[in-house]
């Protein structure tokens, strides 16, 4: 009898793809025909190339031949790969069948089980063992259907393997196990650049960062060292970046992109380094505390994103539009205002400025009566803010300055609270409805932004019944609260026609009334 499994052995899957063509397999019906001059080497072939061709069910008919034959005579060792196979064929089989029966899978995985726990010293631990181990990471992950997040159960398994190959005396048998253990267990749905993306890291999120060195230390495939640098990087990336581990990714990066155009990994490496270079591209030491940190270099991200345009053309990378996007995001002016709340008369005036890439912004405030200036009454797409439906050329402007850009040229977004100083009167706004305008120039054009400021001493206040149909409204002093008697109020009520065409249809109903005693109104809704 062969003795082909003890640790660190490696005879056993290095011969098979050479010498199992020499061995017919007679098949009848889809089932393994026997000879009867088979003896137990010859089977042992067979099965084995049955194996490496997925044929799991036939080679499992293989197995159980084997099996009796070993049923007296049999060295252990060699009874207990049978006894692994059948159980890890028996799963296999089923899985491949199409079906799916559960009794099965548990018989697999008790039987698997039992072959590992059979064994209680660590020094004592074989093949089989290492085996088993794996096999119940695959059986794991064929339960759940190859579900995504339940990725990290079959790790489990498949971590225990690992240890067990990286300590196997046969060198190059134990790399190729190895590596092709970790590219299972992380193997994205899908299969590998199945949308032309090299692998979702995301599938290697429970993958130790020690195991990921040991594939780069072990490679001597381009692509495995490549493979196996990137997913190091990317799980670096989601442990946080302080300065220090921000130096050893962008270290990695210019590793993994020193192989050039020439590695599968490459538009990977060459579009994530730029997407980490809008992140955390910048070392910046503080002045007060010494202390470095990571910033944002979008100017050279802008470098890295162009440079990766000009290494593809379109379709050559599933990142090409993205990179085209990512260059227009961080590039293109941007510019935007908002008023946080309404003033009363005579208090600071205040709005918040968020510009990208322009020199300077330009404001004007222009004078706007809400109740004249606006109306509804007109079906617009969109249309239900007061400023969609203002006309700004009829308004008078009461003042105009400009505020010079932060940082120009960096790229970098900015963001800072606006007060406005005293008019010419020495006074703050007036009462009143104000239309904020700001304008800017950048290299693609101008870009605008508005909002409206409210200058009052009144506020009111609505309030709807449960079943909608009536409107209660109260007009008060916004200091102190006292109920405003005999005030005109002009009311819109808006409804959203929904007519299919792209956008939501707006347009409303406008009825007059005056406050009573107390301040109050008392409508049915309009709708």
């Amino acid at each position: 009898m062969l003795n082909l499994f003890a640790r660190g052995t490696g005879l056993v899957m290095l011969v098979v793809v050479l010498v199992a063509a020499n061995f017919g397999v007679g098949q009848v019906g889809g089932r393994v025909e026997f000879e009867g001059d088979d003896d137990y080497a010859a089977l042992w072939l067979r099965a084995e190339g049955l194996v490496a061709e997925k044929s799991f069910a036939q080679a499992r008919e293989v197995y159980v031949a084997m099996a009796g034959m070993l049923a007296e005579d049999g060295e252990a060792s060699e009874k207990r790969w049978v006894d692994f196979r059948l159980a890890d064929l028996k799963w296999r089989a089923q899985a491949g069948s199409g079906t799916r029966d559960n009794t099965v899978y548990q018989e697999a995985r008790e039987e698997l089980a039992e072959l590992v726990q059979v064994v209680k010293r660590v020094v004592d631990r074989d093949r089989v063992w290492a085996e088993a181990e794996e096999s119940l990471g695959g059986l794991t992950t064929a339960e759940h259907g190859n579900n995504y997040w339940r990725r990290d159960r079959s790790w489990v398994y498949y971590e225990k393997a690992l240890d067990w190959w990286a300590g196997a005396s046969d060198v190059e048998l134990a790399r190729e196990r190895y590596l092709e253990l970790v590219w299972k267990a992380t193997e994205p749905r899908g299969g590998w650049r199945s949308a032309g993306v090299s692998g979702d890291v995301g599938s290697a999120d429970f993958v130790s960062a020690e195991v990921l060195r040991n594939v780069r230390a072990i490679a001597v495939e381009r692509d495995d060292w490549a493979r196996g640098t990137y997913f190091l990087i990317r799980k670096m990336e989601r442990q946080g970046m302080n300065a220090r581990r921000a130096e050893g990714v962008e270290q990695l990066y210019l590793e993994l992109l020193d192989l050039g155009s020439g590695s599968v990994w490459f538009d990977d490496a060459l579009f994530h380094y730029a997407e980490w270079l809008a992140r955390y591209g910048l070392a910046v030491q503080d002045e007060a505390t010494g202390r470095w940190r990571r910033e944002a270099d979008f100017v050279k991200a802008v470098e890295v994103f162009e440079r990766f345009l000009d290494e593809f053309g379109k379709g050559e990378s599933a990142y090409w539009e993205r990179a085209g996007q990512r260059i227009a995001n961080i590039t293109d002016g941007v510019l935007d205002v908002a008023v946080g709340n309404a003033f009363l008369p005579g208090s600071a005036v205040q709005f918040q400025v968020a510009y990208r890439n322009v020199e300077k912004v330009e404001f004007e405030l222009l004078r706007v009566n809400l109740a004249a200036a606006v109306d509804f009454s007109a079906e617009v797409a969109d249309g239900y803010e007061y400023l969609d439906r203002v006309d700004e050329r009829e308004l008078e402007r009461v003042r105009k300055w400009e505020v010079a850009g932060k940082e120009f040229g960096t790229h970098r977004p900015q963001s800072e609270m606006v007060q406005l100083a005293v008019g010419e009167d020495g006074k703050q706004l007036a009462t009143g409805g104000y239309v904020l305008r700001a304008r800017a120039m950048t290299a693609k054009g101008g870009v605008t932004a508005r909002d409206l400021i409210l200058v009052s001493d009144v506020t009111l206040v609505a309030k709807t019944g449960s079943n909608g149909e009536k409107l209660l409204t109260y007009l008060c002093d916004a200091e102190d609260g006292s109920p405003i008697a005999g005030a005109d109020l002009k009311m819109w009520m808006m409804r959203r026609i929904d007519r299919n065409r792209g956008s939501d249809l707006w347009w409303g109903k406008a009825e007059t009334s005056v406050t009573d005693g107390d301040g109050k109104t008392l409508r049915r809704a309009l709708w």
